[in-house]
């Protein structure tokens, strides 16, 4: 008899712990924006929606970034002027390195 309780109680318990609703749609949102906000360099100007948001920088805290990179390296052979561009590309995570 215990156990038939016990098994019932778990199953109650497990059907109002697991059936929380979820929102799916700022999941869905945050993995789409998630490249976009690890991007690196400039924000390109892509068109603009009605509401004003830009599509290529639809998240309002990112900007520019790391416009300077590459300058202190001189005399790079595969530079056209011996400074290589090292803007743009994608951070790791939001970690330094950038792929």
């Amino acid at each position: 008899m215990k156990k038939i309780l016990f098994l019932s109680l778990f199953i109650i318990v497990c059907k109002y712990a697991f059936s929380q609703p979820y929102n799916y749609a700022e999941a869905f949102q945050k993995t789409v924006w998630f490249p976009e906000v690890q991007r690196d360099g400039a924000v390109s100007k892509g068109a603009v929606l009605p509401d004003g948001t830009t599509i290529s920088n639809r998240v309002n805290w990112r900007s520019d970034s790391y416009m300077s990179d590459g300058k202190a390296i001189q005399n790079d052979p595969y530079s056209p002027n011996g400074v290589p561009d090292l803007t743009g590309g994608w951070f790791d995570a939001g970690d330094p390195p950038k792929w």
